[in-house]
């Protein structure tokens, strides 16, 4: 029997974190909540993403002449979205997410006596469906963990080239698949503000688990840290 592709498995992943809230519904011991959150994603890309660095650095040695280095580097970026909690317990419940993030990957060239700042900026707008658990269900401030799969849509990528006193922008969107799948993992802190909203703190981490890259020979997936903050409220 053929495993399931990474694909299969995110829909059935999905499908499964679905059925358990349907299933827990009724036994819901609080109400439903809805949050906003924001930050700062770092953002970085994997694979095959500095073989296309260096290749470009062989194309300035090939146009400008000279001996040209590259290194990759992180590129951060902003990232907000809200959500809606559906308690299935008083530790344990599904939030579902959509969110707008900067996604991407930087390369720092220099070579001939110039300093090049390329990006790679990639804006996504994502659905992830997290299993949270929250634990110390009377406390005001209480942990929370949370994991899942993660869904997106490419809706802006652009390369930007800095250096020498210029700037130019290139659309590369075509370059770059229209879907990815993926998986977020976190953990945070609940803060209780009065009855009905918390504050939150968070940490995010976010594994590409499709190839980003719209190209049969190449193939990268990005590997994210994010922080945000944010308010939830009861409905």
């Amino acid at each position: 029997m053929n495993k399931p592709d990474g694909m299969v498995r995110l829909v059935l992943a999905m499908g499964l974190l679905v059925a358990v809230a349907l299933a827990g519904a009724g036994d819901a011991a609080a109400q439903g909540r809805v949050g906003f959150f924001g930050g700062l994603n770092i953002a970085n890309m994997g694979g095959d993403m500095e073989d296309i660095g260096n290749e470009l650095a062989e194309e300035l040695e090939d146009e400008l002449g000279g001996s040209w280095s590259l290194e990759k580097a992180s590129k951060t970026g902003l990232g907000f979205g809200a959500y809606y909690f559906h308690p299935m317990s008083p530790t344990l419940g599904l939030q579902f997410e959509g969110q707008y993030i900067s996604r991407g990957v930087k390369f720092d060239v220099g070579g001939s006596g110039l300093e090049i700042d390329t990006s790679f900026k990639l804006n996504y707008i994502e659905f992830p469906i997290l299993l949270r658990i929250s634990p110390g269900p009377d406390n005001d401030m209480r942990p929370v963990f949370f994991v899942g799969p993660v869904i997106g849509f490419n809706a802006k990528a652009e390369l930007e080239v800095e250096g020498g006193g210029v700037s130019l922008t290139e659309d590369i969107k075509e370059g770059f698949k229209s879907t990815t799948f993926g998986a977020l993992l976190g953990a945070g802190l609940s803060v209780a503000m009065n009855e009905k909203s918390n504050f939150l703190l968070q940490a995010r981490y976010y594994l590409g688990l499709s190839n980003a890259l719209d190209d049969s020979e190449y193939s990268s997936k990005s590997g994210d840290f994010g922080f945000f903050v944010g308010m939830e409220f009861g409905i």
